[in-house]
């Protein structure tokens, strides 16, 4: 996958902002799309809170937050990719099978885990089935048939 155009599509699928805001569905959200409920690595936690001495583990951004640094949303985003790159890899039930799929098919598997979740990914039986068997109109029917 390439992790530029990547970038750049998320970007303009969920728009950018370094202050804290509602999404569609009035989550507060930071970044890239990032919901603020969602665990956040140490180092992040280290940086907004100013304190370098943090070691709880992820932890949900505090609530408190309104605006973060450009090179934190960065982060945040690096390690939601991460995160969506294997929630599809465990969706696909393994890493050849991810690695066997083109470079868009990656993306717009990624892209699927990165606003779904793993959990509501795991639904789509008859599309990983599609993507499994090298069916790719039967995959981009299945994606559109569904919710």
């Amino acid at each position: 996958m390439d992790d530029e155009r990547f970038y750049d599509t998320m970007v303009q699928d969920e728009d950018r902002s370094n202050e804290r805001y509602n999404d569609n569905r009035g989550n507060p959200t930071i970044g890239i799309g990032h919901e603020m409920s969602k665990n956040v690595t140490q180092n992040v936690i280290r940086q907004v809170t100013n304190n370098p001495n943090y070691n709880g583990g992820a932890a949900p951004l505090p609530a408190d937050t309104q605006e973060i640094s450009t090179a934190l949303v960065n982060e945040i985003f690096r390690d939601d990719r991460n995160d969506a790159i294997d929630d599809a890899v465990a969706f696909l039930r393994g890493r050849s099978e991810y690695d066997g799929l083109s470079d868009a098919r990656q993306e717009v598997l990624v892209n699927m885990a990165f606003n779904m979740g793993r959990g509501r990914l795991d639904g789509f039986n008859r599309f990983r089935q599609a993507l499994q068997d090298e069916n790719y109109e039967r995959a981009v029917q299945e994606m559109l048939d569904s919710d």
